[in-house]
């Protein structure tokens, strides 16, 4: 069924005006904008087989993802804005635009919808569980997350999938407010034959601290972004990442950091396996504004191929505004070390062994610098899962 104005009043007749209006706007935008590219320069090539997004529509009715954690408030988005209008209409889709046709479709149809306010002052012990479970072949998840000042949390979200085929598309939106640790993971392992488009972005305020962590293992084709706006001086953010393509899977995953004001701080590192036929691109960007004296920025990129035939590719870019900042990437692309393998089985262990030991040793660095342990063990867990 083709997607029209009358179609998506009908469709959320009963929500506020404000999301409608907001549904209709998308939607007028959407048919404007142009056809999808999924090429990067002159020869990198990311893209979903057989997807036209043309044809995506609505499928379900609009409800609330699963979600549970101590002295926070939770709602689905239209209970919070019947509770909280004015924060509502000043936070949702604020670092999020019609920028293309995913994202543009993704603010007209989207079915799940899913509120998190940690009041002031509140430090969480135990972390806020999402259980997002695709079980719709469209499935479009919006959660919103505010972070008032002060505050220190961490938010683990697990997506799973009831179904091999689909299409998921999901937006993040964190504002995190003044003297705050606020920490994100989502481990995504959805069935292999589905599409992923997901958009997690923050805007933190001065001398509070941002933390993502992304795990990357299921769907044929995810396009993933992670971006902090680091708008408050003194404000900080630390990316990371982990993915694991095989088969025929498609990864295209990006992380930014915008650093709007002086003594600001970020850090990425994003470390993945790539094996059989599969296809890896990793984009990153370190944006230094002209006000953004005495800030640094730092990414990191490592792929690791374990046969001939795979695909990796990285993209990193800095733009730099001011002098006074220190700024600098790195990306490699590289094989297991067949010395070392030799050297592993020298000592009793097996081919298998000794490259499963290898593999967990390429991603150490990246789980000691997550803090959350519940994420840490959870990556483990999930990296062992593609290993066996």
């Amino acid at each position: 069924m083709a997607v029209t104005q009358e179609y998506i009043k009908q469709l959320y007749i009963d929500e506020p005006k404000f999301f409608q209006n907001k549904r209709l706007k998308a939607f007028e935008i959407f048919k404007t904008l142009p056809k999808l590219s999924f090429r990067h320069g002159i020869n990198i090539v990311i893209s979903p087989d057989n997807l036209n997004i043309d044809e995506i529509h609505h499928e379900g009715s609009i409800q609330s993802l699963n979600a549970k954690g101590e002295n926070v408030e939770i709602l689905s988005l239209h209970e919070a804005y019947n509770k909280y209008p004015e924060l509502i209409e000043d936070n949702f889709s604020s670092l999020v635009s019609e920028e293309d046709k995913i994202t543009a479709l993704h603010l007209t149809l989207w079915n799940k919808g899913l509120f998190i306010r940690i009041p002031k002052n509140t430090q969480l012990i135990k972390p806020v569980e999402i259980s997002t479970l695709m079980n719709s072949k469209r499935q479009f998840e919006y959660i919103l997350i505010i972070a008032e000042d002060n505050t220190q949390a961490t938010i683990l979200e697990t997506i799973k999938s009831t179904l091999e085929e689909g299409y998921r598309s999901s937006i993040v939106e964190i504002i995190v407010g003044n003297n705050s640790n606020i920490q994100y993971g989502s481990i995504q392992s959805i069935g292999k034959n589905c599409y992923n488009f997901s958009i997690n972005r923050s805007k933190i305020g001065r001398d509070s601290h941002m933390e993502w962590f992304s795990g990357t293992f299921g769907s044929k084709f995810t396009r993933f972004e992670s971006a902090s706006l680091l708008k408050g001086e003194g404000a900080s953010t630390k990316n990371l990442g982990a993915f694991f393509a095989s088969g025929n899977q498609q990864f295209d995953i990006s992380t930014s950091a915008i650093h709007m004001s002086p003594y600001t701080t970020s850090d990425m590192l994003i470390k993945g396996i790539a094996k059989d036929k599969s296809k890896t691109l990793y984009r990153g960007l370190i944006d230094i504004k002209e006000n953004a004296k005495e800030s640094n920025g730092y990414q990191r990129q490592d792929t690791l191929l374990l046969n001939e035939g795979v695909e990796a590719n990285a993209i990193p870019k800095l733009l730099i505004g001011n002098n006074e900042v220190k700024c600098s990437h790195g990306a490699t692309i590289g094989q297991l070390d067949k010395e070392k393998i030799f050297y592993l089985m020298s000592r009793g262990l097996n081919k298998n062994e000794a490259e499963t030991e290898m593999i967990k040793g390429f991603f150490n660095p990246l789980i000691k610098k997550i803090s959350s342990k519940d994420v840490k063990s959870y990556t483990k867990k999930m990296v062992m899962e593609r290993l066996r």
